[in-house]
This record gives structure tokens, C-alpha cells and sequence, in this order.
């Protein structure tokens, strides 16, 4: 028995491998482009929204504690004195905590009405004294006693505020 080889019959289907450059490619899709930017985008979002909240909130958050707390008793503060030349009672306060304020600025304004009412009774103080002296003024030459006179008229002058 001799082995001779048996030849292939042509209608037999024969398995063709595909060249390399008929592969599927795989195309990258036209959202993969914007959703590699989404990530940085939020992150710097984010940040910027920390960033703009402290920067404007950053007084009323410090300022705002009612009980400030420090490891070694140490406690620094920003303090400003704040006096008037006058005291009283307070009517309005125009500004509010932490707001900045400039030189000549209105901060609060003083009810008036002791100070009209003081001045007002000043104001009629001085008219009676005035009064008195035009008054004196004219009886001074019909007075027989010229230096009893003449010092309440004194009196009168320096009561007034009027010099001759």
C-alpha cells in the first residue's frame, strides 16, 4: 500500500484571512473629544467658587463667632476705638459690621433734641440778658448810686458774652 497523496477538491470552501488594513478600526466617537474637558473644567469651577466665597465671607465668618477660640490664650484683635465729642443717644447707625469706612463718613446719628432744647434755652438766656443791659443801660444816667450799677452791669456783660 503505497500512501500517495489525495488532492484537495477545488469546491471546497478554503478559509481567507483578511489583511491588516481591512480590520475594523475603531473611530473615536465626536463626545469623547468635550467629556475629556469636563473633569479640569469642575475642579476649576470649584475652586473658583471656594475662592470667591472666602475672599467675600471672610469678615462675617471670623467676626461673626460669638466665642473666639485659641490654644494659647492668646487672643489678637483687630480694635479701633471709637469715641464722639459729644454723648447721646443714638437715632440711626449707618453702616453695617465690617464695612469699610473712609474719613468724614456718617457712621451714627445722635438724637437732638436735649441739644436744641439746651440751646434754645441759651438762645433765650442770652435775649433776657441782653434785655436787662438795654434796660440798664438806659436807667445807669438817672441812678444816684452809679457803681452798684455799674458792677451788676458788669455781671450782666459777662452773663451776656457782649464786651464794650
Amino acid at each position: 500500500m503505497s500512501s500517495t497523496p489525495v488532492p484537495a477538491k477545488a469546491d471546497t470552501p478554503v478559509a481567507k484571512l483578511a489583511p491588516e488594513h481591512d480590520k475594523t478600526q475603531v473611530t473615536p466617537r465626536p463626545e469623547a473629544g468635550w467629556k475629556k474637558f469636563v473633569t479640569p473644567l469642575l475642579v476649576v469651577l470649584l475652586a473658583l467658587a471656594i475662592l470667591i466665597t472666602l475672599t467675600r465671607n471672610w469678615n462675617a465668618w471670623e467676626g461673626g463667632k460669638t466665642e473666639q477660640v485659641t490654644d494659647d490664650a492668646y487672643v489678637r484683635g483687630d480694635l479701633t476705638p471709637l469715641s464722639t465729642k459729644v454723648a447721646g443717644i443714638v437715632r440711626a447707625v449707618h453702616v453695617a459690621d465690617y464695612q469699610q469706612v473712609h474719613k468724614g463718613d456718617l457712621i451714627v446719628e445722635l438724637q437732638d433734641d436735649d441739644y436744641r432744647a439746651q440751646t434754645d434755652q441759651a438762645s433765650a438766656a442770652v435775649e433776657a440778658a441782653r434785655a436787662d443791659l438795654s434796660r440798664l443801660l438806659e436807667l445807669v444816667p438817672q441812678a444816684p448810686d452809679a457803681n452798684s450799677i455799674r458792677q451788676r452791669l458788669d455781671e450782666l456783660r459777662a452773663k451776656a458774652g457782649v464786651l464794650n
